[in-house]
C-alpha cells in the first residue's frame, strides 16, 4: 500500500505516522540495547533483526483523525490488559478484556499488513473495521495469546497463507505472530468467513489459549512458554504460504 494513497481506513489525507506497537509500551520494555527485534515475511521468511525496541516501528498509512481518534481510544482501552501480559503478570481475562485484546490484535495485524509486498489484506477489511463502531473482527478471525520465554526478544511475522477448508477447497487467509515483552499474540482469519482453526498440534498447542471468539476460560500465561523456535513452528504449521 503506497503512501501516495489516502488513509487505509477512511481515505482522507494527509497521512501521519502510526506506531505499529503503542508508544506507551516503551516504558514497560527492557532498555533498547539488549533486545532483538525480528521481523519475518514469506514462506522462506525475509528476516530483519536489530537491537532495539519494537515501539520504534512506524507506518505512514493513516490520517490524523483515525490515528488520534478511534485508534487511540482502542489502544487506550486495551492498555491495562495488554500491560499485564507485557510485564508478565499472570491473570484470567474475562469478556471485556478479551474483546479489547482481540480488537487491538486485529488492528495491529492490519497495520503490519500494509507492509506486505505480496497479497496484503484486501482494502475492504480496513473499511469494515473503521465503519463498525464496535470494532468487530471478521467472521473468520480467531485470536490466541501466549507468553514469551524472554522479555528481551520482540517477534513479528505476518503472511498470507492458503488455508485448507476441506478436501476440495482452499481459501486465502492471513496469519500473524507477535511478541512484545512477555506477551505473545497469534491471529488468523480467512477471506471466505469460515472460522480459522489452530493448525498447531501436540504439546506446542499448550502454548496458546483462545482469546476470541470467547469460548471457555482465558488464563494467562499458558503452561508452555514460547521462544523464537516455537513461534517459528507455529507460523510454519500453516501450509501454502506466500
Amino acid at each position: 500500500m503506497g503512501t501516495g494513497q489516502g488513509c487505509v481506513f477512511c481515505g482522507r489525507k494527509p497521512l501521519t505516522k502510526q506506531h505499529i506497537f503503542p508508544n506507551w509500551m516503551r516504558k514497560h520494555l527492557p532498555d533498547p540495547g539488549p533486545g532483538t527485534y525480528r521481523r519475518k515475511t514469506g514462506v522462506e521468511p525475509r528476516e530483519s533483526a536489530y537491537r532495539g525496541s519494537p515501539v520504534a516501528s512506524q507506518v505512514r498509512v493513516v490520517c490524523a483523525s483515525c490515528n488520534n481518534g478511534w485508534m487511540e481510544r482502542l489502544e487506550t482501552d486495551a492498555r491495562p490488559y495488554l500491560t499485564s501480559m507485557v510485564v508478565g503478570n499472570g491473570r484470567e481475562f474475562h469478556d471485556t478484556g478479551r474483546t479489547l485484546i482481540a480488537g487491538w490484535a486485529f488492528l495491529t495485524t492490519l497495520m503490519i499488513g500494509t507492509t506486505l509486498r505480496v497479497k496484503p489484506p484486501p482494502p475492504e477489511y480496513y473499511t469494515r473495521f473503521y465503519e463498525d463502531e464496535e470494532r468487530s473482527l471478521p467472521e473468520g478471525a480467531v485470536v490466541w495469546f501466549g507468553a514469551s520465554a524472554t522479555g528481551l526478544m520482540h517477534y513479528q511475522q505476518m503472511r498470507c497463507v492458503t488455508y485448507d477448508l476441506d478436501d476440495q477447497t482452499q481459501s486465502d487467509g492471513w496469519m500473524t505472530m507477535l511478541s512484545v515483552g512477555r506477551m505473545a499474540v497469534h491471529a488468523v482469519w480467512l477471506h471466505v468467513g469460515e472460522r480459522a482453526t489452530l493448525q498447531v498440534r501436540g504439546r506446542l498447542a499448550e502454548a496458546l489459549r483462545q482469546v476470541w471468539p470467547i469460548e471457555g476460560r482465558a488464563i494467562w500465561p499458558p503452561g508452555l512458554l514460547l521462544d523464537e523456535d516455537r513461534m517459528d513452528s507455529i507460523c510454519n504449521s500453516y501450509g501454502g504460504a506466500y
